[in-house]
């Protein structure tokens, strides 16, 4: 079921009953395209170097799972109570969700809102996280909360990120159980923690296109938009169609083309909505907003949709290309046990719901690079799960700047601004010239106070831009 595409590798994922331990395999076809290999080669990367497994971020609109709607909710609350009162973070959240504030009540059905996701809170969600970790944009930079925070407390604030695009997720396709159950939308995101990136280039930008935002039904998308923000369509749906806000009006403030991808990768285990009349139309109303905002829906660097590398073999792997069977198969094994490639293979034994899972993933999350001002760096992650003053700050948070290597030097940061990232990102004092203690700093350093000066502060951006390449920021 590869539709005529040259293949370049059968991928076998294991599947798993997190009850009975039953195992089931499904089979991917890989795609032999320029961005289909560049992920393949990433993804054997993740598996060979056993990188970990974001299982707490993994399937998506299943309504009958463990993690089901007033589950996330409760999650949210526990990320906004740590932060609040258990961190030393500067910010604190006046905000509460439960599930009366959370879906509007009322009839279910076409043309009612009853059962929808009330889309301003939860984009106000968005906002708490994107003012916690960093914006992108013009000048964005880490924010000073997220480069203060020690690693349990970058996790929370992540946190904030994944159960909201969960939530949304559960939302939509509980509301379409109840009228048109065949337009659940029920997904897997396969998401490692530190995934190494890659630069899209414009031969990728044609695997891209509005066309590739309606996905089959067990089509696997490169894991791209690796990035603090949201890309156009995301802001459309939540604030251009639910509200008829412009691009000057809106509530996020990191909205950008996607430029980065990795091995990452998703599977579209919903229906293809693309030949139906009311998705026709809205893609008409997509486009007319993109044009009322300045941009051009033909525009394939803009980076919209989801380019596909490859496809589930449905029959190979369910003997069906029913949906209904499919899912049944896919409720009872939520869980991912193994994945096999022809050069890589790695299991996955642990669980979201284990009583370690959070500290291993804030352990696995974190792995702290040093640098020094000369430029040389020491690429050999080391975990330390106590230091603040790491560029695993830098390697684990999303991508706040821009992520193009020939544009990443024309931001325009303040020298306040320049001088903070330098002190963090480096170890040192730039004030006194002092090393924070157990971060390496290089001999040659003066320790006399760094001048403020123009020449100085560029070349501090200049270090830090480069650093910022290396680790994909």
């Amino acid at each position: 079921m590869n539709g005529g595409n040259k293949l370049i590798d059968k991928i076998e994922i294991t599947l798993k009953n997190r009850n009975t331990g039953d195992l089931y395999p499904i089979y991917m076809d890989a795609y032999d395209t320029p961005l289909s290999r560049k992920w393949l080669t990433h993804l054997n990367q993740l598996l060979t170097d056993n990188y970990f497994l974001e299982k707490n971020y993994c399937f998506f609109g299943f309504i009958n799972s463990e993690r089901d709607g007033p589950y996330i909710v409760d999650q949210i609350n526990k990320s906004i109570d740590y932060i609040n009162n258990d961190s030393s973070i500067d910010y604190h959240i006046d905000d509460w969700y439960t599930m009366e504030n959370s879906i509007q009540n009322g009839p279910v059905g076409d043309e009612l809102d009853g059962g929808k996701i009330i889309h301003e809170h939860y984009n106000m969600l968005h906002r708490y996280f994107e003012e916690l970790q960093g914006t992108a944009g013009e000048g964005g930079t880490l924010s000073p909360h997220y480069l203060n925070a020690n690693e349990e407390e970058r996790y929370y604030i992540r946190q904030l990120n994944l159960l909201c695009h969960e939530f949304e997720s559960w939302a939509l396709s509980k509301r379409k159980s109840v009228y048109l159950p065949e337009w659940q939308r029920p997904s897997q995101l396969m998401c490692w923690l530190n995934a190494p990136r890659f630069e899209l280039d414009e031969q990728d930008y044609e695997d891209f296109g509005i066309e590739t935002l309606n996905r089959s039904l067990g089509g696997v998308y490169v894991g791209v938009n690796k990035a603090v923000g949201k890309h156009h369509w995301e802001v459309f749906m939540d604030e251009g169609s639910e509200y008829g806000r412009n691009k000057d009006e809106l509530t996020t403030i990191a909205m950008r083309s996607q430029t980065q991808a990795a091995g990452d990768f998703d599977i579209e285990w919903a229906n293809n909505p693309g030949q139906f009349k009311w998705q026709q139309k809205l893609m008409g109303e997509f486009r007319t907003w993109l044009i009322n905002n300045n941009f051009d829906p033909e525009d394939k660097a803009l980076t919209i949709g989801h380019p596909k590398c490859g496809q589930i073999d449905l029959q190979q792997s369910f003997d069906t290309d029913n949906y209904k069977h499919i899912w049944s198969v896919l409720e009872n094994h939520l869980d991912v046990y193994s994945i096999k490639t022809s050069d890589a293979y790695a299991e996955f034994g642990y669980n979201w719901d284990d009583t370690d899972f959070i500290q291993r993933q804030i352990s696995s999350a974190h792995p702290v690079m040093t640098a020094n001002v000369t430029g040389e760096q020491d690429l050999h992650p080391i975990i330390d799960t106590s230091s603040k003053s790491s560029l695993g700050a830098v390697d684990y948070a999303e991508n706040v700047w821009n992520s193009s290597s020939d544009e990443v030097v024309e931001h325009e940061m303040n020298d306040d601004a320049i001088v903070q990232q330098a002190e963090i990102l480096f170890g040192l004092n730039v004030h006194t010239g002092e090393a924070i203690p157990s971060v390496h700093v290089d001999n040659d350093v003066p320790s006399s106070k760094i001048p403020n000066d123009n020449a100085r502060i560029k070349e501090l951006k200049e270090k830090i831009n480069q650093i910022f390449k290396e680790y994909g920021v």
